[in-house]
């Protein structure tokens, strides 16, 4: 049986927000979803319901990990902030850089910096080398597969498609959860066109009419966060 993770509310002590779920007929819909895929689900799983990121609150989403990468897990990595995620992210697209570099591009003060620098190098997510600073193998430090998220809609497909391209940003699958059984053909081209999946779920039956493009991980440094929040949850309280 793999383990599954819930985030049903906000956790400030690990630095998680979410909003405060309202009944109605989307909730309704989403709860009958989830309950489906994770009666299917063979994986290690995270849920996380309605997360607060930059582009919104998605309804639902499931973050597949390693749990032996958590293994390697470090305690100072609580300690970390947003901004130290975003350099830390940074720092892998670009394969390393140097302080004048790092602050000209994400517009931090040096002491700011420094101080990300610090927090990052005491949970030894990066070093120095080569007169800049490197991070270390993703492979023991991110140990998410795959990031899917799911937006539900009774009838807008227009609004669930807007905010089904914005979950893209951060997710490596981006899902619209409806109750229609058959979607248009229209429907289904407009899905596949903007990369994003369609799911139909019909009392309480949750059925994929066609499947999300997929995108590498982490895509941004709120892609990081979902792995963060994950290990705290694991190991650091």
């Amino acid at each position: 049986m793999a383990d599954t993770i819930i985030f049903s509310k906000s956790m400030p002590n690990i630095g998680y927000l979410a909003r405060k779920s309202v009944n109605g007929p989307e909730r309704r819909l989403i709860k009958d979803f989830a309950k489906s895929l994770l009666s299917k689900n063979k994986k290690d799983v995270a849920v996380f319901w309605e997360p607060l990121m930059d582009t919104g609150y998605p309804d639902l989403v499931f973050v597949y990990y390693n749990p032996k990468t958590f293994e390697y897990w470090h305690e100072g990595r609580k300690t970390l902030n947003v901004t130290d995620i975003k350099v830390l992210h940074y720092l892998y697209l670009a394969k390393g850089a140097t302080s004048g570099t790092i602050g000209t591009v994400l517009g931090m003060s040096d002491k700011k910096l420094l101080s990300s620098i610090e927090r990052l190098l005491d949970c030894k997510m990066i070093r120095r080398y080569a007169k800049q600073w490197t991070p270390y193998s993703i492979k023991k430090r991110y140990a998410i597969k795959k990031i899917v998220a799911h937006e539900a809609k009774i009838s807008n497909w227009q609004s669930a498609f807007g905010q089904a391209e914005m979950n893209k940003w951060f997710a490596s699958e981006s899902f619209v959860v409806s109750p229609v059984k058959q979607p248009r053909q229209r429907i289904v081209n407009k899905a596949i066109e903007i990369g994003v999946g369609i799911y139909s779920c019909s009392k309480g039956n949750a059925k994929r009419i066609n499947q999300a493009q997929n995108h590498d991980l982490p895509s941004c440094y709120a892609s990081w966060l979902f792995n963060e929040w994950i290990g705290r949850k694991l190991y650091s309280y």
